[in-house]
């Protein structure tokens, strides 16, 4: 087993948020055509909701279907361990699916820019395009992915025979995008107020600025831009009785969001030379934004949402200097917020390797009492109530109530770096999967 490095601060939040890693791991360039090996491991990895006698016998890890979700809960978040792998999406579809039919859920949120996943609501809602080009536009590699439209498809037929206002929506939570925000923007007053469109089009100045060239701009220039778009926030909020009567009030809503989208990614930039700061606001915006979210479905009639994003985001408690999305939520909905964490012992990932190449990786993980717990009871899929067994004596209460070592691998992977991060099971998380063996995620067909 490997030592933690003590590791400082700033490298802290470089590993988990930009997502390095280290072990017993293996890289091949990324290749879209998948082999054999990897298609016949995926068809056997899909087991996420059989019950085998396996894990009825466990005294810890149980089969899916036994996942409990409270009656007074309200947002449910399911984290990934890698943003490349396939099981953690296919559970994420899996467990929606079941909190759709079981539990009254009509919204899933995914860890992308709001402005962008419109494209997949308007296609699940109306049939614009295809569900492939949906997905295509929703922003972030890490959801271009055959799962995500597989799920896709499966809201858009969900919503062909759903009873009026029962439909599925499909919302982003990130920021990091200022583009089709902006056109998203102008797209709804160019509708409402066509001279403050055209107005507002060339006072921005901020068409074809990418959240990486944003990243490039002078501090004053970023300044001026910030006040440019605050005020552009006011006048809509000043207006907003003409400009519902000329629309609805959902597209006023969301026209007024994706201008605080631009608003928030252009601040994030202003913190760029201080990275606990830089990460913390787009986590706490990204709050905010899960926080409109639940707002926008109760104004449906519904009260429920489901988050998807990864597990350094979903987590209820802070490690070093990072304040996660789910430390928020924690914080406002109590114990109406339901986090589930991910973990796995052995598997292949996608992610982008230095410098900025798509690489499939192998990663072994057996650091920690808990993981290990996982491996000695031969199961290969199953799901630990951490809320139940953390308050009962034994080792298993003891390992969850003390900082083990998880998997967090996000977008990037270094091989050489570390990917292990110290995590207080029954402190960040309601319930634990596990998958023994995990596969990458499909390429798009």
């Amino acid at each position: 087993m490997r030592r933690l490095l003590a590791l400082p601060a700033l490298l802290l939040v470089i590993i988990i948020l930009a997502a390095c890693g280290r072990g017993d791991a293996e890289t091949t360039e990324y290749d879209i055509d998948y082999s054999a090996q990897d298609l016949s491991a995926m068809q056997q990895l899909d087991v996420y909701v059989e019950e085998t006698a396996d894990a009825r016998e466990s005294p810890y890890f149980e089969p899916l279907s036994s996942l409990y979700i409270p009656s007074g809960v309200r947002v449910v978040a399911l984290g990934e361990a890698t943003h490349g792998s396939h099981d953690f999406k296919q559970l994420a579809n899996d467990v929606f699916k079941r909190l759709v039919v079981d539990y009254g859920f009509r919204a899933f949120a995914i860890e992308a820019p709001l402005g962008n996943n419109m494209t997949i609501n308007e296609y699940i809602l109306y049939g614009v395009g295809t569900a492939r080009e949906a997905v295509a536009q929703n922003g972030f590699w890490i959801h271009d992915f055959q799962e995500t439209v597989d799920l896709v498809k499966w809201m858009r037929e969900f919503n062909l025979t759903a009873e009026p206002g029962g439909e599925l929506r499909f919302y982003g939570f990130d920021i990091q995008e200022i583009n089709v925000s902006l056109e998203r923007y102008l797209a709804f007053m160019r509708n409402v107020d066509m001279a403050k469109a055209i107005r507002d089009e060339a006072h921005f100045r901020l068409r074809g600025i990418s959240f990486a060239g944003a990243r490039n701009m002078e501090k004053e220039m970023l300044s001026s831009r910030i006040q440019d778009v605050y005020g552009a926030i006011n006048e809509m909020k000043q207006n907003e009785e003409i400009y519902v009567k000329a629309s609805s009030q959902l597209e006023f809503d969301f026209a007024l969001r994706n201008l605080f989208n631009i608003k928030w990614t252009l601040e994030m930039q202003t913190l760029r030379e201080d990275v606990d700061k830089f990460w913390n606001l787009r986590d706490e915006r990204m709050y905010e934004t899960i926080k409109w979210i639940v707002q926008q479905e109760e104004k449906r009639g519904h009260c429920r949402v489901f988050v998807f994003g990864h597990n350094a985001h979903i987590m209820r408690d802070t490690f070093r200097d990072l304040i996660p999305v789910g430390v928020h939520l924690a914080a406002y909905f109590g114990d109406g917020y339901f986090a589930i964490g991910t973990e796995f012992y052995q598997g292949r990932f996608r992610a982008i390797r230095m410098p900025h190449m798509f690489a499939t990786s192998f990663v072994t993980n057996d650091y920690s009492g808990l993981i290990n717990k996982f491996i000695g009871s031969n199961i290969d899929v199953a799901v630990l109530d951490v809320n139940r067994h953390a308050g009962k004596a034994g080792s298993m209460g003891e390992i969850l109530n003390s900082e083990q070592l998880m998997v967090m691998i996000g977008s990037v992977f270094h091989p050489d770096g570390e990917f292990m991060i110290p995590i207080t099971p029954a402190a960040s998380y309601d319930a634990i999967i596990f998958v023994r063996y995990s596969t990458s995620a499909a390429a798009p067909l």
